[in-house]
């Protein structure tokens, strides 16, 4: 059973016990307060531990999306190796934060920033490395849509006002994802790691380069530097929703560049029988 530790999970006898929430953006709100209700009845069941939490009873946690960012608020340490939030706060924390991540300005229609450390407008821009085939520059929707109106503007120049706002209003994200990433790395601090979380989580997002999952999990953080990403960094790509906002690009020893962990997988729960 999770331990309250960063050390690897031990299993209960013959079973492991996995705790799976689904994305859904700010809905949710329904699963917190579904582990509110399921913290507050493991203090009363646990007599041993009155402050027991939900990280003490499971193995691994799997979050994709909202779920990937209520994972990490269940498993983010404090300074003494407790949960550094309770079930009961990721509730409130939707109520109050969810008008802020999608508030409506002015910018909200503009392309979004491209700040090397946190947003791009074009995954094909932003990559280090050259796409490996024309083929997947090709099956970049954007990259293909973006071409689409070139086409047409090529042809018929009088289209040109008609069109072009379609880039704006079809192609670019409606947020740029500003207030996300604040939001996020003023719960969980810009340098704590996913390998110190304290049960084992599984967080996947999508490889917009590569177009595959890309799978977060403890387990391989700690055995490969390389994913082991700032909790920050991975919540904020996991939550990156094609339309909603635009994909997310970090670092570690190599260059990330992903989208919302529901393209791959809205319930994570496969991921962790792998």
């Amino acid at each position: 059973m999770g331990n309250g530790s960063s050390s690897e999970p031990e299993s209960q006898g013959d079973f492991i016990t996995i705790l799976s929430i689904d994305g859904g953006g700010v809905r949710g709100i329904i699963p917190s307060e579904v582990l509110s209700v399921l913290e507050a009845k493991l203090q009363k069941l646990d007599v041993d531990n009155k402050d027991a939490r939900i990280v003490d009873y499971f193995d691994f946690i799997a979050g994709t999306s909202t779920g990937g960012l209520m994972t990490a608020m269940l498993t983010a340490p404090n300074d003494e190796k407790r949960p550094l939030f309770a079930a009961k706060d990721i509730a409130k924390f939707y109520q109050d934060k969810s008008p802020y991540i999608f508030l409506k300005t002015p910018e909200t229609n503009q392309p979004p920033s491209t700040e090397e450390d946190s947003r791009i407008s074009d995954p094909v821009e932003a990559t280090e490395e050259p796409l490996t085939t024309p083929a997947e520059v090709i099956n970049t929707p954007a990259t293909f849509l973006r071409g689409i109106i070139d086409i047409i503007v090529e042809l018929s120049p009088e289209a040109k006002d008609y069109v072009e706002p379609l880039n704006t209003y079809l192609l670019q994200p409606k947020y740029d994802g500003k207030n996300l990433q604040d939001t996020i790395k003023g719960l969980l601090g810009e340098k704590l790691a996913l390998s110190e979380t304290l049960t084992s989580v599984i967080i996947p997002a999508f490889d917009i380069k590569h177009f595959g999952p890309t799978i977060f999990s403890t387990l391989k953080a700690k055995r490969d530097r390389s994913m082991d990403a700032p909790l920050a960094d991975v919540c904020r790509a996991t939550s990156a929703a094609p339309y909603y906002f635009p994909p997310y690009h970090f670092k570690t020893s190599k260059p990330f560049n992903l989208v919302d962990g529901g393209v791959a997988a809205n319930n994570p729960v496969s991921f962790c029988l792998l």
